[in-house]
């Protein structure tokens, strides 16, 4: 049995791991920094995380012992993607230093690396993470397909959004992308910057919510779901 100190570690470990894991939604994986205007907390959080999860995949690949299934179906395509996807951004920063932030871009593929070696030590709660995951999914898009509905409404307003990427219609919580004619696109995009991106995180959202039985969950994903209009995710 684990006494009060090792309970107490434990615990600490998963608070740090919850706090990467909110931080990298909220930071990386979203668009709430440009929503927020916290682009610049936005970089110096990317930068921490980044550099925590290298340690903690680097810790994990070297100390731990897994079998020849894990190295192969797991790890080994997870160490060549997040070489590749280093190699290419280094290509592409050395000929312009503005696309420095694009590193960021691996923080999900070094936590990938890390998360065995967290699970092995058991101070990762997955149970935890997945409730976190659906709750944020939940009411960022209950929050989302509000705005959708009340601009297209005509109820509304959305604030005009240039980002890095391209120009948004803006609301509190999401955003629609800007046409040429000044219209809204149609498709919904939620907190994300691509619709198929947000259809490609609904999904495991769905899943979660299908399998612990909340209608609710599932109800408000399916609609949104459907508004991205995106193949991919419907495939």
């Amino acid at each position: 049995m684990r006494d009060i100190s090792t309970e107490n570690y434990y615990s600490k470990k998963n608070k740090i791991l919850s706090v990467l894991f909110f931080a990298t939604l909220i930071f990386q994986t979203t668009a709430l920094r440009f929503l927020f205007s916290i682009e610049n907390i936005s970089r110096i959080s990317n930068i921490l995380i980044l550099a925590i999860w290298i340690m903690y995949s680097i810790n994990s690949i070297s100390k731990d012992l897994y079998s020849k299934k894990v190295w192969y179906y797991y790890l080994i395509p997870g160490i060549m993607i997040t070489l590749g996807m280093l190699i290419n951004f280094t290509i592409s920063v050395s000929g312009n230093l503005k696309l420095i932030g694009a590193y960021g871009l691996t923080i999900p593929w070094f936590a990938y690396l890390a998360i065995p070696g967290l699970m092995n030590s058991r101070v990762i709660n997955t149970k935890i993470l997945w409730r976190y995951y659906y709750y944020f999914m939940l009411w960022i898009n209950i929050f989302g397909l509000s705005e959708y509905y009340l601009l297209f409404a005509g109820i509304m307003e959305m604030r005009e959004l240039s980002t890095p990427y391209a120009v948004y219609l803006a609301g509190y919580s999401s955003l629609l992308y800007l046409l040429g004619d000044g219209v809204a696109y149609y498709r919904y995009y939620g907190c994300f910057l691509e619709p198929g991106t947000t259809s490609m995180y609904l999904l495991p959202a769905i899943a979660y919510a299908y399998y612990q039985k909340k209608y609710l969950g599932i109800a408000v994903f399916s609609v949104a779901l459907y508004l991205t209009d995106s193949l991919g995710g419907f495939i």
